[in-house]
Parts: C-alpha cells; structure tokens; sequence
C-alpha cells in the first residue's frame, strides 16, 4: 500500500513539473495554487535544481506576496547557496509576517551557524525557547545542539541532547548523537548515570540501553557492557550494531568464540560486511583454526577484490600454515593495491624467501629501503640473503654502505667479522673486530663460539639471526 501511494505521488509530482515547465516554454501563463508551487520548489530542491527552485520562489513571492512560504523556502535555497546574508533577509521578511514561526528561527540560527557567528544563533534559539510548545522545544534543543557541535562545545551538546531527551525519551536523532559527543568528552560516568535512568523509566528504550553499553566500556566495566548490549538484542533482536559492538567487546577480551558467534548472528540479521567477516576471521586465526580463518577472509575479498588488508592477512594465514606457495598470491595482490605498504612488502620478501625466490625477496627489501632508509633489519635480511647466494663480498658492501646511518652498529661490525674470517682475511678481521668491541665488548661471546665453525653456513646465519 505504502509503494503505491508513493508511486502515485512521485508521479503526480513530475506530471505537476512537467506542465510547469510546459507552460514556461510556451510562454503561456498558467495558474498555480500555492501548495503547487511549493511542490515544485521541493521537487528541483530534491533533484539539485536550485537555480530552478529559486526562480519558482520568485514566482511565489509576486503570486503571494504576504506568504511566509516562499520567504522561506528561498531562505533554504539560498543556504544551500552558501548566500547567508541574502538567505537572512528573506528569513527577516518571513518572521514579519509569523514572527512566532518555529521553523524561521531555526533556519535563522542555521545561517549565524554558517557565518561563524555562533553566539547570535544561541541566543537566537534560547529566544524561541522561551515561547515554543514541547514538541518545537524537542527542535530548539536540537538545534542548540548543532550550533555547539559546529562550536566545537561538546559538553554544551550533551546538555542540550539532554534536554531534548527529557521532553521525548525515544527521540533517535538525539540518542544517536548523545554516543558522538560522550565519546569526544569521555564523559562516561555522568553517560552512565543518565542513561541507567532512561532505561529505569523506559526499559524498553534500545538505543539508551546502546548508550549505556558504550559508557561501560568507556570505564573498562566489561561485565555490565556486554549485559547492557544483551538487553539491547533482547529489546530489539535486529538490532545489528549491538551484535557486532558486543562481539568487538568480546574480541577485545579475547573470548574469541563468543565473539564470531555474536558476528555470525550480526550478519544473519542483515550486516553481512566486509568489516565482519574480516573480524570473524581473525578471531578464527587466535584459535588457530586457520581453514575457517581463510574461508573468512575469502569472504571479505568476495565482497571487494580490493580490499588490501584481507589480501594481507590471508597470506600470513598461509605462511602461518607452512603453505608459503600458497601465501604468494594473496600477498603480491596486497602489495599491488597497496604499493608503499611497509607490513605488506616485508611480509611478501618473507614469503619469497620462503619459497626460495631470493632475488624477489632482494626486491622487496630493496622497495623497504625506499620507505625507510633507518631500518637496520632491512639490511640485516639483505645481508642475510646475500650471505645464503654467496656472494659476501657484496654482503660486506651492504655492511659497509649501512654503517654510517646506524650510531650503533656493533652488531654489523660483528657479521662482517663473522665474513671476514671465512674469507681468511684475517688482519682485516681483527681491525673490524676491535671497533667491534670498543662499541660494544660485551656481545662477542656468541661470535668467538661460533667462530671455529664459521666454514658452515649455519654458524653464519644463526649470528646474523641472533642480530635480527
């Protein structure tokens, strides 16, 4: 019933429009009631039309030159124009002629609130207030409100969110925005003591129940959190932001389970997300149930094939699995949709690495470097991998070339020792040996161990390892 009455409407609307615009074209002149005109404006309004609507205004004002309509509805065309002082003197026009016209001053503090001028809109608003009726209050409230959020006066907003909530308890807009501003104030406490009253009056109010959940976690009260979050779902069981918060409070407390099981009923009620799915599998990975995890983040990627972090972390997922060919695919993707991504690239070099493609890894670390010049296990991987093909003479290159970014560089002084004894270099050894040790004397032990087995490659690694 409801779409019919809607289609019926929307076409009357474009069959009014189009013989407004007929008769414009023919130059012919054709009466329009007042509603009619006012239908027109809302209409070009909708369909971003303001050089259209504001024309029709015009014509409303010479047809009904005593109207407050048209006053108006120029006055919100010109606001949306960003011709604040113009939009002012309509408003003007239309209070003189309804100066008690509840809509006028909200649009008047509308424009103050654009101009900056926030004080004249506040006392502009409180003036209202003085002689409005409950239900233009609840408005006035509201407005209040979005005057100090553009002042940035988040306590002012709480207070006027409050008001309004005192007259209309099941007001959305103003629950929904009661969270934004508690979060930016980390006012929790005085939160939880208005909403814990709310719901002690109208226990079956979802949102202040919501409200209240937020708080708690806002004080680290885990238990009455997720109690508060329950009553939520068992107000309002569609309620699928409460799912999802209280499963992120579930994860948080690394009840992993739990969480993926208030996930899953998330998305059974409608809020099948990337974001989700993406939770889900990642609670999957902390119980290392790694096949469940991977078919999770499939199903982020399924949703949206760009999506880079999903890519990301289902290559770990392999690498984690021991399946590092498997790991290369997910992660190359992540790196070409993510080109500068530091995690990305060093968990790519890795998985080369893994699959023994080390000049890819090389590559990799080399793409590192370009992003940041000052991370010493950068080179470190790099000299590994160099020292695994070979070719230390290159490797003591990479030393030599690092040293002077490093204030400390024992570390270094001590694998090119390490490099230089296996290739006999012997006087060359104990002068890098000695700056070695006048940096730091204490960390030769572990070489002078590994020293008599230098000739076996393990040794060496198991030195450039211990540095990494």
């Amino acid at each position: 019933m409801y779409d019919r009455e809607y289609d019926d409407d929307l076409r009357n609307t474009n069959e009014l429009v189009k013989r407004y615009e007929n008769a414009l074209q023919v130059n012919e002149s054709t009466y329009f009631d007042e509603n009619e005109l006012e239908e027109i404006i809302d209409f070009y309004i909708e369909n971003d039309k303001l050089d259209h609507a504001i024309k029709v205004a015009d014509e409303g004002l010479i047809q009904y030159q005593f109207s407050t309509t048209f006053y108006q509805k120029k006055a919100e065309i010109l606001l949306e124009l960003n011709q604040l002082d113009e939009a002012l003197e309509n408003l003007e026009m239309a209070a003189s002629f309804s100066p008690n016209e509840t809509s006028i001053f909200l649009l008047k503090a509308d424009a103050y609130t654009l101009k900056g001028e926030y004080s004249k809109a506040v006392d502009l608003v409180n003036a209202a207030l003085e002689q409005a009726d409950k239900d233009d209050k609840v408005d006035l409230y509201l407005e209040l409100a979005d005057v100090y959020e553009e002042w940035e006066k988040y306590q002012e907003v709480i207070e006027q969110l409050q008001k309004c909530l005192a007259l209309d308890p099941d007001n959305e807009e103003a629950l929904n925005r009661m969270w934004f501003s508690t979060e930016l104030t980390e006012r929790y406490e005085e939160s939880i003591v208005f909403h814990a009253q709310l719901v002690d009056k109208y226990p079956y109010n979802s949102i202040a129940w919501f409200n209240l959940a937020h708080a708690y976690n806002g004080v680290d009260n885990f238990e009455k959190a997720l109690e508060a979050f329950e009553f939520v779902i068992a107000i309002d069981e569609d309620y699928d932001l409460a799912y999802i918060d209280a499963g992120d409070l579930l994860y948080k407390d690394k009840q992993y389970e739990k969480a993926i099981e208030f996930y899953t009923d998330a998305i059974e009620k409608g809020s099948a997300r990337k974001e989700i799915y993406y939770q889900i599998a990642k609670a999957y990975g902390h119980i290392s149930k790694n096949v469940k995890a991977r078919e999770y983040f499939k199903k982020c990627i399924n949703i949206d094939p760009y999506y880079a972090k999903a890519f990301h972390k289902l290559g770990l997922n392999y690498l984690e699995s021991n399946l590092p060919k498997n790991a290369l695919s997910p992660l190359e993707r992540a790196v070409k949709l993510d080109k500068r991504n530091y995690e990305y690239i060093n968990s790519l070099a890795a998985a080369y690495f893994l699959n023994e493609e080390q000049e890819k890894a090389l590559d990799c670390y080399f793409k590192m470097l370009e992003i940041n010049e000052e991370d010493k296990r950068i080179y470190l991987n790099i000299i590994s991998i160099l020292y695994e093909q070979g070719r230390i003479g290159d490797a003591i290159e990479t030393i030599d070339s690092c040293i002077p970014i490093f204030e400390d560089h024992d570390d270094l002084l001590y694998i090119k020792t390490a490099f230089l004894y296996e290739l006999g270099k012997k006087n060359e050894m104990f002068d890098t040996l000695l700056k070695a040790l006048e940096q730091n004397p204490g960390a030769h032990d572990q070489l002078f161990d590994l020293l008599p087995e230098m000739q076996d490659d393990h040794a060496v690694m198991a030195l450039i390892e211990s540095f990494l």
